[in-house]
């Protein structure tokens, strides 16, 4: 299966979002609960996990469904799901504490970290994040056995018959394969494991103790499993298909709460997670080396759905959405048996998350959700 369709790609978001349960502007608490009610009920998701925070204060979680079928365990706030491809946005607030530690910079040519990348036309680690890099997402990427690093990642992927889409910086394109390559640069530098960096520079210092790097290795108390759709009423429900959740790295191998997600989201945009220089490259858009924006040439013409909205480091930057052109940063999450959204209004300092422990599909209520908690500020949807 495509390491794409995993870990969610833009495209995916559109589908999931547009075909949703129909909800007409629901608002409040009892709009998210009506939601999450009507998900488990109509079998979209075994389970629904979503938060809202505002301004630092957790204003609703809820939590609905089955967390595990097989022994029957409920879904509660403090269930453990996959996020995807919500790892990249901490993939890159990851890489600006290490600028800022002077440890890289974005500026820096990948081969710089990544020797066997020498061979190729040279990309930033900027290029990487912004997806502007134009490495190349094979549709059957290589799969390792014995222990896999990140840098071990990288180097299969570097071994790809095609490793360019196009030169860097003269288009946009979404794909993983920028992020593998991230991570491998991202151990290289600390001399840690991912999970270790990311626990050192960020989720440590909130105490976050269910987000972090999956390892199915480790026994994990509150872990909910993953599940895909079936044809049938009577078993709606079978297991997701197996991944080693490793191979997706500093792209998608993430675990989380709803709770805690959007915890580290308002840490990084409007607490002290990260300084101000370092918020404004986070949410700086991005642009190709022409100078224009990197919406003006997408590479894919599913991307180009996408319209004026932009990329920042790990993190969808949408202007186009709200009455008054006030900024919702954004992302999807999707891997094999999991879903995720998250979103934050920047102008109510407002946050929301939801998790489900199912594979993509168009019934999930990602739209439904955003209308339901930013209802005040976005536009009338189209007819």
């Amino acid at each position: 299966m495509l390491r794409r369709q995993f870990l969610g790609s833009t495209i995916l978001l559109a589908t999931a979002a547009r075909a949703t349960s129909g909800l007409a502007n629901p608002s409040s608490s009892s709009a998210l609960m009506t939601i999450a009610q009507q998900v488990v009920q109509s079998k979209s998701s075994p389970a629904i996990q979503i938060a809202v925070m505002k301004a630092g204060v957790l204003t609703e979680s809820i939590a609905l469904g089955s967390a595990n079928l097989e022994s029957l365990t409920a879904a509660s706030p403090r269930s453990v799901f996959r996020i995807g491809s919500l790892t990249k946005q901490i993939t890159g607030a990851l890489l600006l504490k290490l600028q800022t530690e002077k440890k890289l910079s974005l500026t820096d040519p990948a081969a710089k970290y990544l020797p066997f990348l020498s061979r190729h036309a040279a990309c930033t680690i900027k290029e990487l994040a912004q997806h502007t890099a134009g490495i190349h997402e094979d549709q059957d990427p290589p799969l390792l056995s014995g222990e896999i690093t990140q840098y071990r990642l990288a180097q299969a992927l570097a071994e790809q018959k095609q490793f360019f889409d196009f030169p860097p910086g003269s288009a946009w394109l979404y794909s993983n394969a920028n992020y593998i390559l991230l991570g491998a640069i991202i151990e290289s530098v600390t001399k840690q494991t991912l999970g270790q960096a990311v626990e050192k520079y960020l989720t440590g210092k909130l105490a976050l103790a269910a987000t972090g790097y999956d390892d199915l290795g480790q026994v994990l108390i509150g872990r909910a499993a993953g599940y895909s759709q079936t044809a049938s009423e009577k078993e709606p429900f079978r297991n997701a298909a197996w991944i080693d959740v490793a191979q997706s790295g500093a792209a998608g191998a993430m675990r989380s709460t709803a709770a805690e997600l959007v915890t580290l989201a308002q840490a990084l945009l409007f607490g002290t997670l990260l300084t101000s220089t370092e918020r404004a490259e986070f949410l700086e858009p991005s642009r190709l080396r022409n100078g224009k924006p990197a919406s003006s040439n997408r590479f894919s013409e599913q991307d180009r759905a996408m319209g004026d909205a932009q990329y920042g480091l790990g993190i969808h930057l949408d202007h186009t959405s709200t009455r008054d052109k006030s900024l919702i940063v954004h992302h999807t999450g999707f891997i094999a048996g999991f879903s995720a959204y998250m979103a934050t209004h920047m102008g109510s300092q407002t946050t929301v998350a939801c998790l489900c422990n199912v594979d993509v599909n168009p019934k999930l209520p990602f739209r439904d959700i955003r209308r339901a908690v930013f209802r005040s500020v976005l536009l009338p949807p189209n007819p």
